[in-house]
């Protein structure tokens, strides 16, 4: 699993072509990533990206979130841009220890995910490659602790990323993710669906800042964080998207009850 420092920050959208020019000296554009117009008539390197987050019944992954545990473990199903003949999907968990992050991936046809889902057996369904050698054990992760726990999905999230990457320091990651909006309990067909969905953080896009412990934040970027007053802050889409679909407001009163009488 790749593990990296991460920094986030919620940024006004004004603040995005200053951005662009403030990182441009030092990154290109992530090698995924197409040709996209912004609002302003510009172009960007882009695609969507798309999870369903799975959970338990009582939310224990959000409120994990909300207690600021230092380890916290969540399970997803992520896709890109959209549906097209034999693509991929990623069965992923989203690990984090305090501000290092990674998460352990294995690729998977998309047209198999409903029957690895029911019957297991990551060898049969599992794309096994070198850039994903892990895959089936991986695969077995995310299949145990569905089950373990008794997980169901809970949340669709979808946003656009505009994805960097460091021309000098190449553990350097630079994203601008916006457009963020969710859907309640999907089903595993609404992956790859256009919906509207409910919109968070309207007005502001999340950069977040990844990079390995070794080379460390980049100096060149400090400046403009504090000229703008950015600050870095703790931004879980997925807390943030259940927050804003009012999902778990019953569970927040039982819970506080409960600890008051504790």
């Amino acid at each position: 699993m790749d593990l990296r420092v991460e920094h986030k920050y919620l940024v006004p959208e004004r603040l995005r072509g200053a951005l662009r020019a403030t990182i441009a000296p030092f990154v290109r554009p992530d090698s995924h990533a197409t040709p996209r117009h912004d609002d302003h008539g510009g172009m960007y390197p882009g695609y969507t990206v798309r999870s369903i987050y799975y959970d338990t019944s009582a939310f224990a992954h959000f409120f994990a979130n909300e207690d600021g545990l230092a380890v916290r473990a969540k399970p997803r199903i992520r896709g890109y841009d959209a549906q097209t003949d034999g693509c991929v999907a990623f069965l992923e968990i989203k690990r984090r220890n305090g501000t290092v992050g990674g998460k352990a991936r294995a690729p998977i046809p998309y047209g198999s995910v409903a029957a690895f889902l029911e019957s297991g057996g990551a060898e049969d369904h599992v794309i096994a490659s070198q850039a994903f050698p892990d895959a089936p054990a991986n695969a077995g992760q995310f299949l145990y602790r569905l089950s373990r726990f008794a997980l169901r999905p809970v949340v669709l999230v979808t946003y656009d990323r505009e994805p960097y990457v460091g021309t000098i320091e190449r553990s350097l990651r630079i994203t601008f993710d916006t457009n963020i909006r969710s859907m309640q309990y999907p089903k595993l067909s609404d992956l790859y669906a256009d919906h509207d969905g409910r919109p968070s953080l309207l007005g502001h896009f999340v950069l977040e800042v990844k990079h390995d412990a070794r080379f460390g934040f980049p100096t060149w970027l400090r400046p403009f964080m504090g000229r703008h007053g950015l600050v870095r802050r703790a931004l879980s889409k997925y807390y943030t998207c259940l927050t804003d679909q009012q999902m778990v407001h019953s569970y927040t009163k039982v819970r506080a009850l409960a600890l008051a009488d504790s």
